[in-house]
């Protein structure tokens, strides 16, 4: 059985072919059809619009509002979670930690509790350092902490907060080398250089090779000469990392960065 198309759905029944029409939405939801053609038994019917998706504003006449029609709270939710989705992809952020490290997820051991302190500030703008750096062993929560801040900023994007993207160092050098090969270098470069907030995960954790040194101190470099708010967690501590990074990654003294260092034991 072939299936109608949307069109030739709401031109069997009269109706103008306009998807963004919400008296032909409403039609076509109330024989069972989704915007697709295909029927939609599968979807329970909202209680406040009875599925349509639609209110129709009741007052009294001569209300300017009076007979206008409104997206329903249901489809208003369904909005925003395709808007939550597209800023998720842009933000670069791997779904698996989108998911479970929040703020709500993080399980804050006393030695953590500074560093809690510290991120959740951060992601509000309650602070006047642009910089957060994270320092300590593997497994110290350096790295939920900082995708707690991405994945708050993400929620609360309508706050005029800059929306964070998240890139591991050593991923971040070889996105670089890719864009050699189809002369895409530059733009590749701009997507950390120039991103209102980035998350630059586990610096230190590549090879200390001329060029990897140059391309990262590039990065910190351009983003602290333009307090441009930056995330940076590590697990070797400042005084190991090339002298030009640690200068730039550890500037407390222009109320740049705020470095917190978290000791303890591993979560693993």
């Amino acid at each position: 059985m072939v299936q109608e198309s949307l069109g030739d759905t709401l031109r069997r029944m009269g109706i103008p072919p306009r998807r963004t029409d919400p008296e032909a939405m409403e039609e076509l939801r109330r024989l069972g059809i989704d915007e697709k053609g295909a029927p939609n038994e599968m979807l329970p019917p909202c209680g406040k619009c009875a599925g349509t998706g639609w209110l129709k504003k009741r007052a009294v006449p001569g209300d300017p509002d009076f007979g206008k029609v409104f997206p329903c709270e249901c489809t208003l939710n369904g909005m925003e979670a395709g808007r939550q989705a597209r800023l998720l992809r842009w933000s670069e952020l791997p779904a698996e930690m989108a998911k479970r490290m929040t703020f709500d997820l993080f399980f804050t051991m006393p030695h953590q509790s500074e560093a809690k302190r510290e991120a959740w500030r951060y992601a509000r703008g309650d602070v006047e350092e642009k910089w957060l750096v994270l320092a300590g062993d593997v497994g110290t929560g350096k790295t939920h902490l900082a995708c707690a801040v991405l994945n708050w900023r993400r929620e609360h994007s309508e706050d005029g907060l800059a929306q964070g993207k998240y890139v591991n160092a050593p991923d971040f050098l070889d996105d670089l080398k890719a864009g050699f090969k189809d002369n895409s270098y530059e733009a590749r470069f701009d997507r950390y250089r120039d991103v209102g907030l980035l998350l630059l995960d586990d610096l230190g954790a590549t090879a200390p090779t001329p060029w990897a040194e140059e391309k990262l101190y590039q990065l910190v470099d351009h983003r602290s000469r333009n307090r441009m708010e930056t995330i940076i967690t590590t697990n070797i501590g400042l005084n190991a990392l090339p002298e030009r990074i640690a200068d730039r990654v550890g500037d407390t003294g222009t109320r740049l960065a705020k470095v917190v260092t978290i000791r303890g034991r591993s979560y693993r």
